[in-house]
């Protein structure tokens, strides 16, 4: 298909009449993804207006007991409910992107309060809440004990 952007409208053509999820980007901002949406022949379908929320880049850095890297681990940031301060259920989990030396990151996170997560084999999970409240990059550091 063809995509065609307009002062801020986005009209999408010649898509293949089917079943889509659209995944909406902009830098400095979170990505929308929309539930799924029908498009047989010749249908047109108006989102509506969507508004991308500012984001910021949060870095993880997952050690041991003694400061050591910890790679291989599952590192997501979890919705806290909007009464928490959260983005709620709608904003989906975050899985942030493993690097070498034990090293996480996502740029998809909105300013809102999360549930940090971290799971690795070998060792007890840790769970924390978060808050973004700035668009300035946020480094975290994460310690897990062993079981």
């Amino acid at each position: 298909g063809v995509l065609t952007v307009d002062g801020g409208r986005f009209r999408a053509t010649g898509v293949t009449p089917t079943r889509h999820r659209l995944v909406l980007r902009a830098d400095g901002h979170a990505a929308v993804r929309t539930d799924a949406i029908d498009l047989p022949p010749g249908h047109v379908h108006d989102l509506g207006r969507i508004v991308l929320e500012p984001a910021t880049v949060v870095v993880v850095r997952v050690r041991d007991e003694q400061g050591g890297a910890l790679d291989g681990a599952r590192v997501r940031l979890v919705p806290l409910p909007r009464a928490e301060g959260g983005a709620g259920e709608q904003a989906g989990v975050l899985n942030l992107r493993g690097r070498r030396g034990g090293r996480y990151t996502t740029g998809d996170v909105t300013l809102h309060a999360w549930r940090l997560v971290v799971d690795r084999q070998g060792f007890r999970r840790k769970a924390t809440r978060v808050e973004v409240a700035t668009r300035e990059r946020v480094d975290l550091e994460i310690r897990l004990q062993r079981r």
